[in-house]
């Protein structure tokens, strides 16, 4: 745990930074924020009862598949073909959380 909440701080500071002094692009600071988000649920998840760590596990998984998305509909960051494979793998893992018992 204090690994991943030292690795969150120095990722809040990146965005922080970034936006303050624009030097980086807008790609960069999008990454960072999708970092701290889902580190943030990852974190949030292991400290959670076993029916919201679920419920937070599957939404994390499912989100990742709406980023990959959005990877695949800017055409940056990773090939589109593996935006898309990603994807649907993200959001089906994050279906069956939800479902299996």
């Amino acid at each position: 745990m204090p690994t991943t909440a030292a690795l969150s701080v120095i990722a809040a500071d990146a965005v922080l930074w970034a936006a303050l002094t624009r030097r980086v692009d807008r790609a960069f600071v999008l990454q960072l924020v999708g970092f701290v988000l889902f580190t943030a649920t990852a974190v949030f998840a292991q400290h959670a009862d076993l029916g919201a760590a679920r419920i937070a596990v599957a939404a994390g998984w499912i989100a990742h598949g709406l980023w990959d998305y959005g990877h695949r509909r800017a055409d940056r960051t990773v090939a589109r073909s593996f935006a898309e494979f990603c994807g649907l793998v993200d959001v089906l893992v994050g279906l069956a959380v939800l479902t299996v018992p």
